[in-house]
C-alpha cells in the first residue's frame, strides 16, 4: 500500500482494535498479541468485505451510518458467506447482531 493508505489503514485499525473487548474469552490475554497481529495483517481485506456489505455513502444519512451494518446487511452477509446452518439459523444470527449492537 502507498504510505498514505498505509497510515490510514493503521489509524483505522487502531480505532477498531480499541473497540474490541476479548477479556471474557478463555485464555485472555495470553493470545491477545497474536490475535492483534493476525487481524492487523488481514485488516485491509476484512475492512473491504465489511464495507461491501454496509450501506454505501449514497444510501447513508451520514458518514458514521456508512460504516455501520444494519440487520438486513448482516443477514445478507451471513447468507452470502454460507455461515447459516441448522445450528446457526436466522434467529441465532439475528440474536448475534442484536448482542453486538
Amino acid at each position: 500500500l502507498p504510505s498514505t493508505m498505509s497510515r490510514f489503514r493503521d489509524s483505522k485499525w487502531e480505532e477498531v482494535w480499541a473497540l474490541i473487548d476479548m477479556s471474557d474469552v478463555r485464555g485472555h490475554p495470553l493470545w491477545l498479541t497474536d490475535l492483534h497481529d493476525v487481524l492487523f495483517n488481514a485488516f485491509h481485506d476484512l475492512h473491504s468485505i465489511f464495507t461491501n456489505y454496509c450501506k454505501s455513502i449514497a444510501g447513508a444519512e451520514n458518514a458514521r451510518d456508512a460504516e455501520l451494518m444494519n440487520m438486513h446487511e448482516w443477514l445478507v452477509f451471513v447468507r452470502d458467506c454460507k455461515i447459516a446452518s441448522k445450528s446457526f439459523n436466522r434467529g441465532l444470527a439475528e440474536n448475534v447482531f442484536i448482542t453486538a449492537t
